[in-house]
């Protein structure tokens, strides 16, 4: 009788020599650990850059990146965020600054978001996007709240200020001095 465990191809089973088990279990233990490090990087990734993607900031920045006419006729539709791209952002005590890379079928481009809070809302005195050659996209933002004071387009030019006709006299500035009693008048 004969203690070979070998299959009808040949190969062992039960009666594989010890380095040939050791070399088995080294395989599947390296498979194990490669399949643990990226599972577990994806956790890191998301637990540290979900945070991002979840931001009020972020998600109403990308809305209307995305509805920008300019930014649609420069990158093309539809207009989404570059996952693989580590974002970079600061949040502090009532402003959030957030920087993260779009892309569109025509191509990518960098997104920068500057936020503060302001009477209870996000305000966004920054929102642009910077395109691959060099371009920068203002964004503007569609909001018409009262809270925001109007755009400042500058002072008018010299020689077109509008002159206001006033047909009222001027007022009179004569006015009796009252007479000082005591110390130090007359």
């Amino acid at each position: 009788m004969s203690t070979d465990t070998r299959d009808a191809a040949g190969k062992g089973g039960k009666g594989q020599t010890p380095v040939a088990q050791r070399g088995s279990k080294l395989k599947w233990t390296f498979i194990v650990l490669v399949l643990l490090v990226l599972v577990g990087g994806a956790a890191v990734y998301w637990a540290l850059f979900a945070r991002i993607y979840n931001l009020e900031v972020y998600r109403t920045a990308m809305a209307k990146i995305a509805a920008d006419k300019q930014v649609q006729a420069a990158l093309g539709q539809p207009v989404e965020t570059v996952h693989w791209s580590l974002p970079s952002a600061r949040v502090e005590s009532g402003e959030t600054e957030v920087r993260w890379t779009i892309k569109g079928p025509q191509g990518t481009a960098k997104a920068h978001v500057l936020a503060k809070m302001m009477m209870g809302k996000w305000q966004t005195p920054v929102l642009e996007v910077l395109l691959a050659d060099g371009k920068k996209i203002q964004v503007q933002d569609a909001g018409d709240d009262e809270a925001e004071a109007p755009a400042f387009h500058g002072a008018a030019p010299k020689g077109e200020a509008k002159k206001v006709e006033n047909n009222a006299p001027p007022p009179n500035l004569d006015m009796q001095v009252p007479a000082m009693d005591g110390p130090g008048g007359n």
